[in-house]
């Protein structure tokens, strides 16, 4: 059994949700109005003026650095999994997401993880009543 805790970045205004699902062991991304980080670390920064990644970092939807850095994940996660059978990897994305991001760059970022191997999308809401 494992407690699992989600502290939400201090730069991100998270909606609100009647959900009563716990949190699940699944790798971080977090989109804010500055960056997008993974597990804590900053991979790529976003446009403050329109919330949005440049264009030099992108393969239409695809966002490069983002991709490489899941990519990384997964395969260090299949090596783990490839070890210990009992805990196999499962693509699974723990997103924090700004309540002001546009939607367009959520698309792009969840397009991206699928890319690199991440099909199951978490999102981390505070509980609302």
């Amino acid at each position: 059994v494992e407690d699992i805790q989600v502290k939400p970045s201090s730069d991100v205004r998270l909606p609100t949700s009647t959900t009563e699902k716990k949190p699940e062991v699944a790798v971080a991304v977090v989109i804010s109005k500055r960056s997008i980080a993974v597990d804590g670390v900053k991979v790529i920064d976003v446009n403050r003026d329109d919330l949005t990644v440049a264009d030099e970092y992108k393969k239409g939807n695809l966002i490069s650095p983002l991709y490489d850095t899941l990519q990384e994940k997964a395969d260090d996660a299949k090596a783990v999994a490839a070890r210990n059978p009992a805990n196999p990897f499962k693509g699974r994305l723990l997103l924090q997401c700004d309540v002001d991001i546009p939607f367009s760059l959520l698309r792009e970022v969840m397009y991206t993880a699928g890319q690199a191997q991440f099909g199951e999308f978490k999102f981390v809401v505070y509980k609302g009543e």
